[in-house]
């Protein structure tokens, strides 16, 4: 999927249903995360706040991961 990205120009919308399915580790999943953002890569969740930067909203997306 990095790969893809990295190919790409402009922004790539990454869209899931689920979080957990991404990582179950939070250092891995927010090392991703950056990752994927530093290439144009958009996180777009069904069901999570996952760009607010609302703190709340943080905290759950780092609940969700390790659940």
């Amino acid at each position: 999927m990095i790969d893809f990205i990295k190919k790409r120009d402009g922004n790539t919308f990454i869209i899931f249903d689920d979080i957990s399915r991404l990582s179950r580790n939070v250092t891995d999943y927010h090392l991703l995360k950056v990752t994927i953002k530093q290439y144009g890569g958009i996180f777009i969740s069904l069901k999570e706040d996952l760009e607010s930067g609302n703190p709340i909203a943080e905290f759950q997306e780092n609940m969700l991961i390790v659940y």
